[in-house]
């Protein structure tokens, strides 16, 4: 829902400041206290070190400020950042949150989330089904197939089973709670995540590793100097506001981030009666789709039943599913073993051959863990299909699946 898009944009300045995008100024100062900081940095990573260059934060202070953030996010404590925020940015927030709240119709907002629930249980219920549909996930291999439905699962249950579920506590919402729960839950599946991808984990390894220095503190006013691995060092200006310490930049762009939000949300006219009934006969065809869903027992029935709800669903027409052997189709051709170059050209030169049409085939391949995986299409009937793969010997022919395995040869 929009909740997620506007906290969002909420939160990412506060990330943004810290890491030195909001601010590009080069270092100056004490050159030779900054290299001493760089140095001990490169030397010793631990977390012990990494405690001792930056002291327990203290809100009180600049610095004490911006490290109270990092210790958060390090600690999977997303509220830092709401504790981070002066009493009237955290007043800005809370009444855009029950501004976008009051924008939804309460018998919209229920029965689309009764809608996201239903399809949750029934993605859980039929996932083998839904990993094996030719036409989804066409880009991963078996692994990242089954990684991906269990974040975006994941991600999903998140969401209703917080008060963003129901409209009257999310009209009521403790933002510092729900970050300190459901928002530290997101933080920790989103590591999770990271784990898998070198460039995300990067970013939290920066971010967490930064070290904070006080340059200048009038009172009211304060520099800061910001460092870390993979981050350019930089200075950041302060200002205290409510007795608190923020980035000036942040400070300065507030008034109009929030304003904006603000314009967004009201210019958003309520439903009408009409788009209202409308919307909600779709909530209902979708729920009726979902029942079908939830009786089917073979992934052939699976299959075509999702071309015939993509149809409905977007009222395109959708001609009667054509027999098993005549319909293109996507095909997976499993080789277990990881192939030579010229190896790979032969076997993709044979099977484009063996497909319905060469001249429109749409192929894709993948090596992991010592096996050679190419999805191909189009293909109306497998066992033809097959019986044309000169390459190895074919030792397995899935028709439901759509599998075809492969076992090299002695030549």
């Amino acid at each position: 829902m929009r909740l997620a898009i506007h906290a969002l944009l909420l939160v990412t300045p506060c990330l943004l400041l810290l890491t030195g995008c909001g601010e590009s100024d080069s270092a100056t100062g004490d050159k030779n206290e900054s290299k001493t900081h760089k140095n001990t940095n490169s030397s010793d990573n631990s977390a012990a070190k990494q405690k001792s260059r930056n002291p327990a934060a203290n809100l009180d202070t600049p610095d004490g400020a911006m490290r109270a953030v990092i210790a958060g996010f390090r600690n999977n404590r997303v509220e830092a950042l709401w504790e981070f925020l002066p009493a009237r940015y955290q007043a800005d927030v809370s009444a855009l949150i029950r501004q976008t709240v009051d924008t939804i119709d309460p018998e919209v907002w229920d029965i689309i989330v009764r809608a996201m629930k239903k399809l949750v249980g029934v993605v859980k219920q039929k996932k083998t089904y839904v990993i094996n549909n030719p036409n989804m996930m066409t880009r991963l291999n078996d692994a990242q197939k089954q990684e991906f439905w269990s974040q975006t699962i994941a991600f999903a249950e998140l969401f209703l089973q917080s008060d963003l579920s129901d409209r009257e506590k999310a009209m009521t919402l403790d933002v510092r709670e729900f970050l300190s729960t459901t928002g530290n839950d997101l933080l920790q599946q989103i590591r999770v995540m990271a784990e898998s991808t070198p460039g995300q984990l990067q970013l939290f390894n920066s971010i967490e590793q930064m070290n904070i220095t006080l340059i200048e503190n009038d009172g009211t006013t304060a520099v800061v100097q910001v460092e870390g691995p993979d981050i350019e060092t930089h200075k950041n200006e302060l200002v205290r506001i409510d007795g608190k310490w923020v980035p000036r930049k942040f400070s300065e762009n507030w008034p109009k981030m929030i304003g904006n939000l603000r314009n967004q949300i009201a210019n958003q006219k309520p439903i009408d009666a009409a788009s209202k009934e409308q919307l909600l006969a779709k909530i209902e065809d979708i729920d009726q789709i979902l029942n079908e869903f939830a009786k089917v027992r073979s992934q052939r029935e699976f299959d075509q039943l999702l071309l015939s709800a993509v149809g409905r669903f977007m009222r395109i027409p959708v001609a009667e599913p054509a027999p098993e052997n005549s319909k293109p189709q996507s095909v997976t051709v499993l080789v277990e073993a990881e192939l030579t170059t010229d190896a790979e050209d032969k076997l993709i030169a044979i099977i484009k051959s063996a497909t319905d049409d060469p001249k429109l085939c749409d192929l894709e391949l993948f090596v992991d863990d010592g096996t050679t995986r190419i999805t191909v299409s189009p293909v109306s009937d497998i066992q033809a299909f097959a019986k044309a793969l000169t390459f190895g010997k074919v030792t397995s022919v899935d028709s439901e699946k759509l599998i075809v395995v492969i076992k090299l040869t002695q030549e």
